[in-house]
């Protein structure tokens, strides 16, 4: 079984990577969104699909991936994001501190 600090030092990894994630929903759900019919649905990715023919980056049937979430719950996930990497960072620094102190026995 691996030690405090590995579990922490993953912990943190992964609520970075949802950070990141989180933050490019914020950025997708403040966006202004110029579509003109319903949204419609592609995969449990959290983007729909929505028709925009005049986005400069929309595939070939003018559709744009627009979010799936408010901005309040984009702007949730990140918040809950940066509480975890906190967290897992302080479980690493407590776990360092006990792991120092049995090295001075």
């Amino acid at each position: 079984m691996s030690d405090a600090m590995t579990i922490a030092a993953a912990g943190v990894r992964a609520n970075l990577a949802a950070l990141s994630d989180a933050a490019a929903s914020v950025v997708a759900a403040t966006m202004p969104s110029t579509q003109d019919a319903a949204p419609a649905p592609v995969k449990a990715s959290g983007f729909l699909l929505a028709y925009n023919p005049d986005a400069p980056f929309a595939n070939l049937q003018d559709l744009v991936a627009v979010p799936n979430a408010s901005p309040e719950a984009a702007i949730t996930g990140a918040l809950q994001a940066a509480n975890g990497v906190r967290a897992n960072l302080v479980v690493y620094r407590i776990a360092s501190h006990l792991y120092r102190s049995l090295l001075n026995l």
